[in-house]
């Protein structure tokens, strides 16, 4: 058995450590020490017994093997503990916080005003916004109230997210130490901003494609008016409107599936003078006329005297949130009203965790969560080449904070929060349809323990009236051998 080096990748450390090792058993054609030497391995060739000099050479060849490998494992080793010891940086601590705390505002503005709406709260009021008939002041309070609440909320996500934050702000604000207060923000806000810039990319890319691939839908088609030609033998032909391009050219309003999903439900698209009114930017007929655009209901189609039926239950808002919170391959195969099932993995790499996971979301879709994918893929359709908190007249923080109150505002015992809880449910089965969480997993829970139950009463009463006849059979027999005594 000899030993024979081979060279894979660059590593200058393994170089060094076969070199001393080399050299103290005294190997032939030991390592030359380069920085830029390719990473040298050992590997083990079988040769006849005749061929090895001495019993003693084989032994130090396979001493040599062993040392080389167990120092390129040492060094590893000592990496992945360097890494470890570094930890997560803040900015990628920052990375979740668009996407479930909150999507628009400055990361140390919306903890600072948390924590002092915190010290001095707003009382609950028997009056929500659903309400006819409210008073100025009380619109105002209300107001007031959802601003303060809404940070509140936003900062507990923040806390959830990333690990001892209160401990590091309050470190920095005790210590006097401004300038790393300043860049611990600084750094959090990068992050966020980042993350939603990625995904909006991503996200807009995906949206067009699902278009271009669905064109011929029903509920896609109905958009295109594009008028047939007809050929030199008098037959018409079918025309498109034109693709969805990555670089945005071919979005926006002058897009006809584009305007069809952007538009209000309350503007029939299907009505060319409406089309030219949105497209045209009139003063009586405008794009934001509401935030129900077509784009968030099932089958892109609403009611404008009843808004809850359908709204955000489109297909592409739930392929949306599985390509940013379960991963892009989860979106693929998403089916309207038919989830996929979870597949197992059939590669045995290491598969980088999803950010529902890393974001700790524990099968449970939020307000906050819905909000964001309803944003991103509405300025998505537009022809916005960046992210920008207003397009088309249009406020997108105006649009996520009506998104995010949908679900948060209702009062307890009433219908609309009966509508917003059975809704989330919805989305729960739609995204997490394999977690504890999920209603569909919670009624096979639920039915199995009521089966269990069941056939658990069943024995105990077979049993207690098994126990009845013996008694009384012993009770007999006593009876019956008293009397013959």
């Amino acid at each position: 058995m000899c030993v024979t080096i081979t060279w894979g990748r660059t590593w200058f450390v393994d170089c060094l450590m076969l070199q001393h090792i080399a050299s103290k058993l005294s190997l032939t054609n030991p390592p030359k020490l380069s920085l830029t030497a390719p990473r040298p391995t050992l590997t083990l060739t079988n040769t006849p017994r005749h061929s090895s000099p001495s019993r003693g050479r084989v032994d130090r060849d396979y001493k040599a093997a062993y040392l080389a490998l167990k120092a390129s494992n040492d060094i590893q080793q000592k990496k992945r503990a360097r890494k470890a010891e570094k930890g997560t940086s803040t900015q990628a601590m920052g990375h979740g916080i668009r996407m479930v705390a909150a999507l628009f505002g400055e990361v140390a503005t919306i903890i600072q005003e948390a924590e002092a709406y915190q010290l001095a709260p707003l009382d609950d009021v028997e009056f929500d916004e659903s309400m006819e008939d409210l008073s100025e002041e009380q619109k105002s309070y209300l107001n007031e109230k959802r601003e303060g609440e809404r940070n509140l909320a936003a900062y507990a996500q923040i806390k959830r997210i990333v690990p001892n934050i209160q401990q590091k702000l309050l470190m920095y604000e005790k210590d006097d130490r401004v300038d790393e207060l300043v860049g611990f923000y600084a750094s959090l806000q990068k992050g966020a901003n980042d993350s939603r810039s990625d995904d909006f990319s991503r996200v807009s890319a995906a949206l067009g494609n699902w278009i271009n691939q669905e064109r011929d839908r029903p509920d896609l088609a109905v958009f295109d008016h594009t008028p047939p030609i007809t050929d030199q033998d008098g037959k018409t032909i079918k025309q498109y409107a034109p693709l969805l391009s990555d670089d945005r050219e071919t979005r926006g309003v002058q897009n006809d599936y584009c305007l069809g999903l952007l538009a209000p439900i309350e503007h029939d698209v299907a009505d060319e003078k409406i089309r030219i009114a949105l497209r045209g930017n009139s003063t009586t007929i405008k794009l934001n006329e509401s935030f129900y655009a077509r784009l968030f209901y099932s089958g892109f189609q609403g009611d404008p005297d009843d808004v809850d039926t359908g709204f955000l239950k489109s297909r592409y808002l739930v392929k949306g949130y599985k390509s940013i919170f379960t991963g892009p391959a989860s979106a693929k195969e998403h089916a309207e009203n038919n989830p996929p099932e979870k597949r197992p993995r059939t590669s045995g790499k290491a598969i980088r965790k999803p950010p529902c996971e890393i974001l700790h979301m524990k099968g449970q879709v939020t307000g906050r969560s819905i909000g964001y994918v309803c944003v991103i893929e509405h300025q998505g359709l537009t022809t916005a080449r960046q992210w920008t908190p207003e397009y088309y007249g249009i406020s997108y923080p105006q649009m996520y904070n009506f998104i995010v109150d949908y679900f948060k505002t209702p009062l307890p015992g009433t219908p609309e929060r009966v509508h917003a809880d059975a809704l989330l449910k919805w989305w729960n089965q739609q995204i997490f349809p394999n977690h504890a969480s999920s209603a569909s997993t919670n009624s096979t829970a639920v039915n199995s323990m009521a089966k269990l139950r069941a056939q658990r009463l069943a024995r105990a009463e077979a049993q207690a009236a098994e126990a009845e006849v013996a008694a009384a059979a012993r009770a007999e027999a006593a009876a019956a051998a008293a009397a013959d005594d």
